[in-house]
């Protein structure tokens, strides 16, 4: 296989992984809205917990495995893993746009406990001000958590630019 192929093997893994993250999280966002309209908060969320916790391991691993792509991508690209670590590499185009993409993949990933202790506290709720705070808790890391997935595609993106 030739460092070409490699490369293009690896980068289309990359996007499968990020693909089925990134649509996990819209897809909970959609059907998170649709049950809101249709059926009572406790029930909704109550149900959503179930949905998630069905697509949870498969939308972590893919997270898992788009970020050792990644790292793959690095290596492929020429980029020394000494290099991560000089500051100077991030004062280029590419090592600008990285960091973005470092520290939004790190913004994830440390989100995720968070999403798991507050779905687990909310799912065992049935109401009142514990269940307000705790819906708006998860609704605030799950936005948070979309928004760094999509810097972290628009950096993945103006990487191939630079």
């Amino acid at each position: 296989m030739s460092l070409l192929e490699y490369f293009a093997f690896i980068k289309t893994l990359h996007l499968l992984f990020a693909s089925l993250w990134t649509g996990g999280i819209i897809l909970t966002v959609v059907i998170n809205r649709a049950l809101r309209r249709t059926m009572p908060a406790t029930e909704a969320t109550k149900t959503l917990g179930v949905i998630g916790r069905s697509i949870q391991k498969t939308m972590r691993y893919s997270l898992y495995l788009a970020t050792v792509t990644g790292l793959l991508l690095l290596l492929t690209r020429g980029v020394a893993f000494t290099a991560l670590f000089d500051p100077i590499f991030y004062t280029t185009r590419f090592g600008a746009f990285l960091l973005g993409k470092i520290i939004s993949v790190l913004l994830v990933l440390s989100l995720l406990p968070l999403h798991s202790r507050l779905g687990e506290k909310i799912y065992k709720t049935n109401g009142g001000a514990d269940y307000r705070r705790l819906r708006l808790g998860i609704l605030l890391v799950g936005w948070a958590t979309l928004g760094f997935t999509i810097v972290a595609i628009i950096a993945g993106t103006w990487l191939r630019l630079s």
